[in-house]
């Protein structure tokens, strides 16, 4: 079991799950074990159903991996803004700490992987309302290579404003006195679900530290923002929740990615 997941009341979540009988009855073990960003992913039937292309074998994955490799690292260096280099350098040790992500390790030679894949991370700039300005790490496992290897059998489906509205006008016409609407937020969305630890060696990021300016790394336990199997992997636990909470609570909900919709009386 990933390190990470062992923050969690499995126990409890099962119970939950058979309580509840949500069709996504694996939600809560492949949370134990980690959910695979290369390959196929884990069955999801909460979700739309809709198969992407077949990917590359992963048995071909490490091939070329020592040159490819050069490449990744002759593309991670400071974005220029100093302050916004030491925002993201303090995101990545609260993943180390977390236990999202394996290491530090300062040099290639003390990663303790045979044969490994590169991903560089950098960084967007972001503000959200009436917040201070941040930033925004990104693992780019489109140059890495890494999503050429992924597939899906199922699409994520957020709520939209249409879907809203009708949630909003359904409950209105039982009640006819004002409503409350609740939204709640996965603090760290992706980093909170689990990734397959076999996998971590084909999942090792190189960044940028701001406070020595050189290059550390660090292999990915947790879903990536930017693996192409992530949203659909994190997307199962919104709707596990949606479901869950609907039939304990009889209490209307969707879910938007990281965010959790309620409308109630």
């Amino acid at each position: 079991a990933c390190a990470r997941s062992l923050r969690r009341n499995f126990a409890f979540m099962r119970e939950i799950c058979f309580v509840v009988q949500c069709p996504d009855f694996a939600a809560v073990l492949d949370l134990v074990w980690g959910l695979p960003m290369a390959g196929w992913a884990r069955h999801s039937p909460n979700l739309v159903q809709k198969v992407s292309s077949v990917p590359r074998p992963l048995d071909v994955s490490l091939e070329g991996v020592a040159e490819h490799n050069l490449k990744v690292l002759a593309s991670v260096r400071s974005s220029g803004d100093s302050d916004a280099d030491l925002l993201a350098w303090a995101k990545c040790q609260k993943e180390f700490e977390s236990g999202g992500l394996l290491g530090p390790w300062e040099s290639l030679g003390c990663i303790p992987y045979k044969d490994f894949r590169l991903l560089n991370r950098f960084i967007i700039h972001e503000q959200h309302g009436g917040q201070d300005p941040t930033v925004r790490c990104i693992d780019d496992c489109l140059m890495g290579m890494q999503n050429e290897f992924a597939a899906t059998t199922a699409a994520h489906r957020p709520c939209d404003l249409d879907t809203r509205v009708a949630l909003c006008r359904v409950v209105a016409s039982k009640f006819e006195e004002a409503l409350n609407a609740i939204a709640s937020d996965f603090k760290s969305a992706y980093r909170q679900v689990t990734s397959d630890p076999s996998q971590a060696h084909l999942f090792v990021i190189a960044m940028y530290c701001a406070l020595t300016c050189s290059i550390v790394f660090g292999a990915a336990v947790s879903q990536l923002f930017g693996s192409g199997s992530a949203p659909l992997n994190f997307s199962r636990y919104p709707a596990w929740c949606t479901w869950s909470v609907a039939v304990l609570f009889l209490l209307p909900m969707e879910q938007c990615v990281d965010d959790l919709l309620s409308v109630e009386r």
